[in-house]
């Protein structure tokens, strides 16, 4: 009889040479997703279902792989999913933060572009009138500098 987990691996590469990454369990099979973090999951859900039909085994210290159990391995690559999305929503945070700065860089733009004359000559600098086309090419550096700061440069 074959050792279940070389009879997964067995059919994973044949999953392989048909262009097709599969995961294979004994009675399912998962495809491939693509993210990284999902198909460790499926793997590891498809490895411990191919080595031992009954989940009882799944966590059973009788049963380990590796130092592991199969839950916990799928448990790992969960947390480390995990990890991934909460690392993934901290950075669209931040892009939101951003964007939400830039908006209002945007709009002060739109402001000064639109502004009537008269408005500039309230817009003085150390007595001198301020040309309103310089104001905007502050904002512009203003909102380049800020943004170099944002990418840690």
């Amino acid at each position: 009889m074959t050792d279940p987990r070389t009879a997964y691996e067995d059919d994973k590469e044949k999953g392989k040479e048909k262009g097709k990454e599969k995961f294979q369990a004994y009675w399912y099979e998962f495809e491939a997703t693509g993210i990284t973090a999902v198909d460790a999951i499926l793997d590891a859900v498809a490895r411990a279902g191919k080595a031992y039909h009954n989940t009882e085994m799944w966590g059973d210290s009788d049963y380990q792989h590796d130092g592991e159990t199969f839950a916990d391995v799928i448990q790992r690559h969960a947390n480390n999913g995990a990890a991934e999305v909460a690392q993934l929503k901290a950075t669209c945070d931040r892009a939101d933060e951003v964007i939400a700065g830039l908006e209002k860089k945007v709009a002060k733009i739109d402001r000064l572009l639109d502004a009537d004359w008269s408005e500039w000559w309230n817009e003085i600098d150390h007595g001198a009138f301020v040309d309103p086309y310089d104001s905007v090419e502050a904002v512009v550096a203003e909102f380049i500098d800020a943004a170099r700061g944002d990418a840690g440069e």
